[in-house]
């Protein structure tokens, strides 16, 4: 599967999963989808490169010093890349459960007052 099309399925999932978001964010919730599942896909690829290569690397300055442990490029971008998801996903969650509670106080509302 192309790196679009997993981006593509991502967003199914994603908007499958937020089709409850309040109609007002529509536009804000879709790009934070699109960026998630961009940034979903870019991590299963670094973590295919970091299982594969591993996530220390032998590195050295020149020919002539003493090669010595570094973290590779690819774990780091893996932990930038998994902050920003994390970011993004909270923020997703966090606008549907704003709404959420209001419509169960809503429901509790109602139901109170048809039994005074």
């Amino acid at each position: 599967m192309t790196r679009n099309e997993e981006i593509k399925k991502e967003i199914s999932r994603l908007r499958r999963q937020l089709k409850n978001a309040p109609p007002k964010k529509k536009t804000l919730v879709e790009k934070l989808i699109e960026h998630a599942a961009f940034l979903h896909v870019l991590i299963s690829e670094v973590e295919d490169d970091i299982d594969t290569n591993g996530r220390i690397e032998m590195f050295s300055q020149s020919a002539d010093a003493e090669p010595y442990e570094r973290e590779r490029p690819s774990a780091r971008q893996y932990n930038q890349y998994m902050k920003t998801y994390s970011t993004i996903i909270k923020q997703l969650t966090d606008l549907l459960n704003k709404e959420q509670p209001k419509e169960k106080a809503d429901a509790l509302d109602r139901f109170i007052e048809s039994n005074e």
